[in-house]
């Protein structure tokens, strides 16, 4: 039997800062990774030095430079040939000029999971996820979306036979509480100093048996999970 609890919170309102918030995350040690990333690698983070090759094709004509330029070789080839029709007499020279412009930019955003780089109980490989135990996963997901930002925790529990509420609630609940707590504070912490105004979260909240059937998380499980978030900002 498969449990699994999914607790999303809906943040209404476009960030478009998603190189910024990729830099500011990871300094909290909370890494964006994609999908098949296989490690958590620095080089994603922070800045980065990008390289622009930019490639111009002019015809100079009748003493004239750079009359015409173009972005396409075709293009130059196609003007020059009908400029050598129309004005035989005329100096119609065609040339190539590359240019290389390098600067420094922040990495944008890895992915769309989120990883704890300062719990070693993590694993990429595949769906990056959270192993809070032999049987309990946490997957971590933060979407910038056109009109919203969505963070996601999908908390997996295998287990080989039907289990009671009070089972259900120790493997779904409390022992990824102090983890999701600590993710949204980062998260929320993170909008913030980015200038990213919202209002408090809509959340939606619950849990599947799998093949089986899905119940409401209960009001006092959606306050757990604020206070535990609270509770990381004092402990900072």
């Amino acid at each position: 039997m498969t449990y699994v609890r999914t607790y999303e919170l809906t943040y209404y309102g476009r960030c478009n800062e998603g190189k910024r918030l990729n830099t500011t995350l990871a300094k909290s040690e909370l890494y964006p990774v994609a999908r098949w990333d296989m490690d958590i690698d620095s080089k994603n983070y922070g800045m980065r030095e990008v390289t622009d090759d930019t490639t111009i094709y002019y015809i100079d004509f009748d003493g004239v430079e750079k009359c015409l330029s173009f972005s396409y070789r075709s293009d130059q080839r196609k003007a020059y040939s009908e400029l050598k029709s129309a004005f035989p007499e005329a100096e119609i020279s065609k040339f190539v000029e590359e240019t290389v412009k390098t600067y420094e930019d922040e990495c944008p955003l890895r992915g769309d999971y989120l990883i704890d780089g300062s719990d070693e109980r993590h694993s990429l490989m595949g769906v990056p996820v959270h192993n809070m135990s032999d049987a309990v996963t946490l997957k971590v997901k933060l979407v910038l979306g056109y009109h919203d930002v969505k963070l996601t925790f999908i908390t997996t529990w295998e287990t080989d036979k039907v289990a009671r509420k009070p089972a259900i609630e120790k493997n779904c609940v409390d022992l990824p509480l102090a983890k999701m707590g600590k993710i949204q504070a980062i998260v929320e912490n993170a909008l913030v100093s980015l200038d990213y105004k919202y209002e408090e979260p809509v959340i939606d909240c619950h849990f599947d048996a799998i093949s089986e059937s899905r119940s409401e998380c209960t009001p006092d499980i959606i306050q757990r999970v604020r206070d535990e978030r609270k509770k990381y900002d004092e402990e900072e």
